[in-house]
């Protein structure tokens, strides 16, 4: 476990100083083609006991195909106490940096689940996140912020989740 989790840390390390170097060659925030962005969500997991929350970060960087389509990768954790790595896809409703502010989309995000501690072992597996949201671009800076619900597929349920996002 202990591998899989430096090779995902290296692999993003290289993934973010490869955009450190657009940012240096272009000397602009923005760009057309490349996006990061840091999410922050909440699933309400039911379990015997009752319902509880769920917390999640993650980070995402890829990039823009086209002004209403991206790919990506990244990593996301519940409670820290997983690591999930995850391929994403983008679809925005409307064109990326048009003359509206507000942008819808749905994305999907799927990885791998695994639990930092041997005794989740048997719960590790496929996590997807089909979601859908809305970006609002700024009026003065080059960045956006998202909400979004998504449906969190894991551990042989499905769980809702909310969240907030934060993006360039």
């Amino acid at each position: 476990m202990k591998k899989i989790f430096m090779l995902t840390v290296i692999l993003l390390s290289a993934i973010q100083m490869l955009f450190s170097q657009e940012l240096l060659n272009d000397k602009k925030l923005y760009h057309d083609k490349s996006f990061h962005d840091f999410q922050f969500g909440c699933t309400v997991a039911i379990t015997e006991m009752g319902p509880f929350p769920v917390f999640e970060l993650a980070t995402t960087h890829g990039f823009r195909l086209s002004k209403r389509f991206s790919l990506g990768a990244g990593l996301s954790t519940l409670n820290f106490v997983t690591l999930t790595p995850y391929g994403y896809a983008r679809l925005n409703l409307r064109d990326w940096g048009g003359e509206k502010r507000s942008v819808p989309y749905f994305s999907l995000k799927a990885g791998y689940l695994f639990y930092f501690e041997d005794l989740d072992a048997e719960t590790a597996g496929i996590h997807v996140e089909p979601s859908f949201g809305f970006s609002f671009l700024s009026k003065r800076r080059p960045v956006s912020w998202a909400v979004f619900i998504t449906a969190n597929i894991f551990a042989g349920g499905v769980y809702p989740k909310a969240g907030v996002a934060f993006e360039f």
